[in-house]
């Protein structure tokens, strides 16, 4: 048995090899990134400028005098007033009044004095008529203090 110094072959070939780096995603990660962030952030551009429309339209609608309508409950059919449109209460009444309409109640907690200078008189709850006392009105959108109170147009 010879024991011979180790050649340079043997020696390289007992060293631990190098180690490589492990490449995931290798150099596209960023490129990979972006196209999962830019998923969602078009959908969320997608859902933000749906509602900025929709809500747009709504102000413009509000603002610029889409029809507004009384309730036909109360004056027995529709009565068209456009937002911004100049009536005067009492050319509200007279154009209610040229239909037929003779008499016209009112409930308020602030503006007794107002309506009282235009004609409308206090009364009680009691005298209204009962249709109109099983209204929305006087059963729930207005306070029991409120003071009811009663224009009667002369035929």
């Amino acid at each position: 048995m010879s024991t011979s110094p180790p050649t340079k072959a043997k020696a390289t070939a007992k060293a631990a090899p190098k180690k490589r780096r492990v490449k995931l995603l290798g150099k596209r990660w960023k490129l990979y990134a972006m196209v999962a962030l830019a998923g969602p952030v078009l959908v969320m551009c997608g859902v933000m400028g749906y509602y900025y429309v929709v809500f747009s339209r709504m102000i413009d609608a509000r603002i610029h005098g889409e029809i507004q309508r009384v309730d036909p409950r109360v004056f027995a059919r529709p009565f068209e007033v456009r937002r911004g449109q100049a009536v005067s209460p009492r050319q509200l009444i007279d154009r209610l009044a040229s239909r037929g309409l003779r008499e016209f109640y009112l409930l308020t907690t602030t503006a007794e004095a107002y309506f009282r200078k235009r004609g409308f008189s206090k009364i009680e709850r009691e005298e209204v008529n009962p249709q109109l006392l099983q209204s929305h009105e006087f059963q729930d959108a207005c306070p029991a203090s409120a003071v009811c109170m009663r224009l009667q147009m002369l035929s």
